[in-house]
């Protein structure tokens, strides 16, 4: 019977041998995030169209962190955030946008140092302002 240790270093090269597969799907899921966003855009962030992104931003939430990308994980839940409280104004639909590039950046940075440093800017970044938004809004009620 192999040990834990065994077993343990199995799951990681396991684990290692799916990465560059875990790295296309992650593409693709930031693909189809940023397609939702232009189509949103393209309708004035109809209730439709912001489903689309709310979807891929929640997929994203729910996996990028599993797939070793925490960034893109926070970032995708203040966006979900944003979006569970929208109000139709410039600012949401601003705010929205810039979520949305900035995981597509996040994903694209080939350095991992780089974009670590950058990622958690931005991670810092946009719930901060995601969530002094919203306060306003729950201050106006």
């Amino acid at each position: 019977m192999p040990s834990p240790s065994d077993s343990i270093r199995r799951a990681e090269a396991a684990v290692q041998a799916l990465s560059p597969s875990f790295r296309s799907w992650l593409g693709e899921e930031v693909q189809a995030l940023v397609e939702a966003c232009r189509a949103a855009e393209a309708e004035d962030f109809s209730v439709q169209s912001r489903q689309g992104i709310y979807l891929s931003a929640h997929t994203l939430k729910g996996q990028a962190g599993t797939l070793g990308q925490p960034q893109i994980a926070k970032l995708a839940g203040s966006l979900c955030k944003l979006l569970s409280h929208w109000v139709p104004n410039e600012a949401h639909i601003e705010l929205a946008a810039e979520h949305v590039a900035a995981i597509d950046g996040v994903y694209r940075r080939h350095d991992p140092d780089i974009a670590d440093r950058v990622a958690y800017a931005l991670v810092d970044e946009m719930t901060r302002r995601t969530d002094t938004l919203l306060d306003g809004l729950v201050a106006a009620e």
